[in-house]
């Protein structure tokens, strides 16, 4: 079973911070602002439980449609 698309986006972007050094962001800079932080933080949160959602959604769909066509048979 490969992956949904939606949920390998959020893991190539994590990969990407953490490639970049960017990953700073998750801690409190003294240089950047705490809401900005707390911004970044909860979007990227956000982003990760929806696409890991449509990601479990899209499973069971593929578990229903499979589940509809052996009883067919």
């Amino acid at each position: 079973m490969k992956f949904p698309l939606l949920f390998m986006i959020p893991l190539l972007y994590l990969i990407g911070l953490f490639l970049t050094k960017q990953y700073e962001i998750f801690m409190i800079d003294a240089n950047s602002s705490l809401f900005a932080n707390a911004l970044t933080t909860t979007f990227l949160l956000l982003v990760c439980l929806l696409s890991m959602v449509s990601g479990i959604a899209q499973t069971f769909g593929l578990i229903r449609v499979l589940n509809i066509k052996e009883q067919k048979h």
